[in-house]
């Protein structure tokens, strides 16, 4: 446990004690300071207990700023890097005696000594900053820094584990995405193979009625030189003047004539209705191959974006691997920096221990120091007891008595000088360092 010396006004002494009571039950050892009639008197203030006591800590308040008694052991506390300055009262700063003023103001007067109060935080950690030795302190520092750094790199890796499980879950939802695409651009494609083979096959329709139109409008033409023949025939005929044969073939031969006029206007009617239909079949030809044409570019644009998209989904796999790898290395970094912590807690665990058995040796030290002084008391008991014979004595043998005098003075003036070298030892005796320091 921790000594702490408790300097204030005896009028403060109700405000004094619930704190004192709240701080042991914090494992601290609290001493109040003594109080005399003359609270005002400032002589023999510093006592043992004071000059023992790791930390100092002085309540201020309107009757205590007024007290020599108080100010005396703030400045000894301060001059021995002890003083810890707590507030019972609101009070200006030329109302603390000039040079114990404190840099932090620690406000006491309505606290209720909880762990959510901060001015009650404040001075644990003054008491703690107090009674914690050095070295001790700086190895928690150093801890405390390990930890800190260990964290943020712990922090780092999760928010890196993180990041990359995003980016993750954004390339699979880009290759859920693409693998949509590329079925919708197969099935794009499909259709249009099969409207592309539709249109073929309609145009080999097309072509074979066009093919046999064109061997019907021969069959015509070959008719209409028969006719043309006969036609021929009939003028020649006439032009002989057979006018028997004539007048038997005239008749006939005008009506072939007028078939044959009929049947050739309707040849080149239909020769005509012929010539736009293959005009037609073939403008439908010219626009099918450029469907076609611009169908199989469109195939190509979309195998070359297909081409595209199985790259970027390799190139996805590859970062997907790189993640995996990454967050195994992250969750491995965790587990070394949980084990870190795990060492550095059992450490601290060490310091605590190794705190408790210098406290230990402190207190075995006092009460070495204690025996002492039951001592010197018993010897100066003694050295009464001695006087007191003698004077009974002096009448009896007063050369003996002189030489008793001469002698005791002698040893008791030997034996203050042991004793104050006695005690300027004990008092530059060093404070006692765990085993292991």
């Amino acid at each position: 446990m921790s000594e702490l010396f408790f300097s204030y006004a005896l009028h403060d002494q109700d405000r004094v004690e619930p704190i004192a009571r709240a701080l042991e039950e914090q494992d601290f050892q609290v001493v109040m300071a003594p109080h005399r009639p003359d609270e005002n008197a400032a002589d023999d203030c510093i006592t043992e207990p004071l000059t023992s006591a790791r930390a100092c800590v002085v309540f201020w308040s309107l009757a205590s700023a007024a007290l020599d008694q108080v100010k005396q052991q703030a400045k000894f506390a301060q001059d021995h890097d002890k003083l810890i300055a707590v507030n019972l009262d609101v009070l200006r700063k030329t109302q603390i005696p000039d040079g114990l003023r404190p840099d932090k103001e620690i406000l006491l007067a309505h606290s209720q000594f909880t762990e959510t109060d901060p001015e009650w935080q404040k001075l644990l950690d003054e008491i703690q900053a107090k009674v914690t030795p050095q070295w001790v302190q700086t190895l928690l520092v150093d801890r405390d820094q390990e930890i800190a750094q260990e964290r943020e790199r712990t922090q780092a890796a999760l928010a890196n584990c993180e990041q990359l499980t995003q980016q993750l879950e954004k390339e699979i939802a880009d290759h859920n995405l693409f693998r949509q695409s590329r079925a919708t651009i197969f099935s794009d494609a499909e259709q249009a193979k099969t409207a592309l083979e539709a249109t073929q096959a309609s145009l080999a329709q097309q072509k074979a009625e066009t093919e046999g139109l064109q061997k019907k409008i021969q069959v015509q033409q070959k008719q209409r030189f028969t006719f043309a023949q006969l036609f021929t025939v009939g003028m020649l005929a006439f032009l002989i003047g057979a006018g028997g044969v004539y007048a038997f073939a005239a008749l006939p031969l005008q009506k072939q004539m007028d078939q044959s006029r009929q049947t050739l206007k309707q040849i080149q009617n239909d020769k005509t209705i012929g010539l736009q239909a293959i005009e037609t079949l073939n403008a439908d030809i010219k626009s099918k191959d450029q469907a076609y044409a611009l169908a199989r570019t469109q195939i190509e644009g979309l195998q070359l974006d297909l081409s595209k998209l199985t790259e970027k989904l390799t190139l996805a796999d590859r970062q997907l691997k790189t993640s995996q790898g990454l967050i195994e290395e992250g969750k491995q970094k965790q587990s070394e920096t949980q084990l870190q912590l795990e060492t550095a807690s059992r450490e601290l665990v060490e310091i605590k221990k190794m705190l408790a058995l210098s406290q230990k040796e402190i207190t075995s030290t006092k009460e070495a120091l204690s025996l002492k002084q039951k001592q010197l008391k018993q010897t100066e008991s003694k050295l009464v007891a001695a006087q007191q014979d003698l004077k009974d004595l002096k009448n009896n043998a007063y050369r003996e008595i002189a030489s008793l005098k001469k002698t005791t003075a002698r040893e008791i003036t030997t034996l203050k000088r042991r004793i104050a070298q006695l005690n300027n030892r004990l008092q530059k005796l060093p404070k006692t360092k765990p085993a292991g320091n």
